[in-house]
């Protein structure tokens, strides 16, 4: 996919209500940082980050009840992780992600008054 291709699958991913609040992971060998929906130079970021060795991988999305406050969170892989062990290490990634951002309230700094429901 081309760069502009995956901003397209992440600001579809909220256009069509899958999630509120989605970010583009895009791993390093250390590290992943994410690029927004909700950012409006997101493909400029997003080349910036892919010419410093970042890959994108895939959208973390947050769910939220407006009325009980509660939510969960969740991810889709790029549609070109398609090898097998591709998927498994995009898979595991995306998963640690998501337990990161609830491990490290990372979800209050987004929203207050937020309660995760379901596994994690």
């Amino acid at each position: 996919m081309t760069t502009e291709e995956v901003i397209e699958f992440l600001q579809h991913m909220v256009r069509q209500g899958y999630t509120k609040c989605a970010g583009l992971a895009v791993a390093f060998e250390h590290e992943t940082k994410f690029i927004f929906a909700k950012d409006e130079c997101g493909l400029e970021h997003l080349n910036e980050l892919v010419e410093a060795g970042g890959t994108p991988i895939g959208v973390v999305g947050i769910q939220r009840d407006p009325v009980t406050k509660e939510g969960n969170i969740g991810y889709a892989l790029l549609p070109e992780w398609t090898e097998e062990n591709e998927v498994a290490w995009a898979t595991e990634l995306l998963s640690r992600v998501c337990i990161n951002f609830v491990a490290e309230g990372m979800i209050s700094d987004i929203f207050t008054d937020f309660k995760l429901v379901g596994d994690h």
